[in-house]
C-alpha cells in the first residue's frame, strides 16, 4: 500500500541532510517566502501531498532576522505558509518575544494567533499577557482578555487591563 507520508527519524545532526532530502524533492518547502527557513527537530514527517513538514521533540525554526520559534510540536504546510506549534512555545517574531501553549502564523502575511501568551515587545514597548493574541501583520496586534504595562518591575505597579487592547505601531 503506497502512503504519500513519509516518517523518518534523525538526530540533530542527521537532520540537516534530512532537509537537504527534502528540498531535493521541492526547494521552496524549507522556504517560507522569500528567507530560507533552518528546521532543528528530534523527530521529522514529510507529507508530499500537502508540501509539509512535521516536527517533534526540542523543535527550533528560525527565518533570518525576522522568526526564531521554539516548541513541543511544529507543523508546516508550504501551500498555506502557515505554521502550526504546539507546546511551551517561545516565539520571536519580527523582534517581539511570546511564551504560548499553540501558535498559528502564516510566514508570508505575518498573521496569527497566539493561546494564553505573555508577551514582552521589542524595545521599550512593554509586556502584558492575554489569553489570545491576534498578529495583524507586522505593526499591529490585538490582544483578548489581557493586561499590558510599560513597567519591568514585578510585580508592575500599574498595568492596563481589557476585554480588548489593540497595540498599533505604525500610528
Amino acid at each position: 500500500m503506497y502512503s504519500p507520508l513519509y516518517t523518518c527519524r534523525f538526530t540533530k545532526l542527521g537532520f540537516t541532510l534530512a532537509l537537504a532530502m527534502l528540498c531535493a524533492v521541492d526547494p521552496s518547502l524549507a522556504r517560507g517566502g522569500d528567507l530560507p527557513m533552518d528546521v532543528h527537530a528530534d523527530n521529522l514527517e514529510m507529507d508530499r501531498d500537502n508540501q509539509g513538514i512535521k516536527a517533534t521533540g526540542n523543535v527550533q525554526i528560525v527565518r533570518g532576522e525576522e522568526m526564531d520559534l521554539k516548541a513541543d510540536e511544529v507543523g508546516y504546510s508550504d501551500k498555506t505558509k502557515e505554521i502550526q506549534a504546539k507546546g511551551n512555545i517561545r516565539l520571536l517574531n519580527q523582534g517581539d518575544q511570546f511564551e504560548s501553549d499553540r501558535v498559528v502564523i502564516n510566514t508570508d502575511t505575518k498573521v496569527g494567533h497566539l493561546d494564553q501568551a505573555k508577551l514582552h515587545l521589542k524595545g521599550d514597548g512593554g509586556r502584558g499577557g492575554a489569553q489570545g493574541v491576534e498578529l495583524l501583520g507586522p505593526d499591529n496586534m490585538t490582544l483578548t482578555d489581557a493586561w499590558f504595562t510599560h513597567c519591568d518591575c514585578d510585580p508592575p505597579p500599574w498595568k492596563l487591563s481589557a476585554g480588548t487592547i489593540d497595540i498599533d505601531r505604525q500610528e
